[in-house]
């Protein structure tokens, strides 16, 4: 069983003991992709690379921490104040940004 208190991660319980505790670190992502521009298997490699990126970042990570790709019509999201369905290409759209530890 895993219960969160409000002051965050460090104080998430799994069994009985913190994250801390386990010298384990979580987090939540929200991946927001364009609905019906990427496959079952697009979404997998996303999910992937970035629990890999933040592994990387993070260091040692619960392994339930949690990745969430979600689908957003295309009428729901634009980039520089343009929305998404008025003449932005699929050159320019969103694509995966590799996460970095910056020194």
């Amino acid at each position: 069983m895993a219960r969160q208190s409000s002051d965050g991660c460090a104080s998430t319980i799994v069994g009985d003991r913190s994250l801390t505790e386990q010298g384990k670190r979580s987090f939540y992502f929200d991946i927001k992709i364009t609905d019906e521009t990427n496959t079952k298997d697009d979404k997998a490699r996303h999910i992937r690379e970035a629990f890999d990126g933040f592994a990387g970042i993070l260091g040692n990570l619960y392994e339930l921490s949690c990745i969430q790709v979600q689908d957003v019509r295309a009428t729901s999201c634009g980039y520089g104040g343009i929305p998404r369905n008025t003449g932005i290409t699929a050159d320019s759209a969103c694509q995966v940004i590799p996460i970095r530890r910056t020194p």
